[in-house]
């Protein structure tokens, strides 16, 4: 979610590569880069909805309430994990995009 914030494919591509070799599920990955919410089990929509909040803004109570299901769910030390993940998730794409490496879109390869 992060990292689809800041970049329009060669960096979700690297992911979505990164979680093959790691064994993610395929349906899972799509689920989350579709935004399929109900495709997803119930701690990663958590997770995708509190992203997608913080990333966007959003309002003041909806953002609360998930943070709060975070830190219920995973603790303090979960909500700092996420957000540094997802704060470093930002960083590479931003900077490609800043220094002009950031070309072209592409259409995102699931299968080997």
């Amino acid at each position: 979610v992060a990292t689809d914030s800041e970049d329009c494919g060669a960096c979700l591509q690297l992911l979505i590569n990164m979680g093959r070799e790691e064994g993610l599920p395929l349906d899972l990955m799509r689920a989350i880069s579709a935004g399929d919410c109900t495709a997803m089990p119930d701690d990663v929509a958590l997770t995708y909805r509190w992203a997608k909040s913080t990333l966007h803004h959003a309002a003041c109570d909806e953002d609360e309430q998930l943070r709060e299901a975070i830190l219920a769910r995973w603790g303090k030390r979960g909500l700092i994990s996420l957000t540094l993940a997802m704060a470093g998730a930002r960083s590479f794409p931003f900077v490609k995009r800043a220094l002009g490496h950031q070309q072209s879109c592409r259409i995102l390869q699931w299968e080997k």
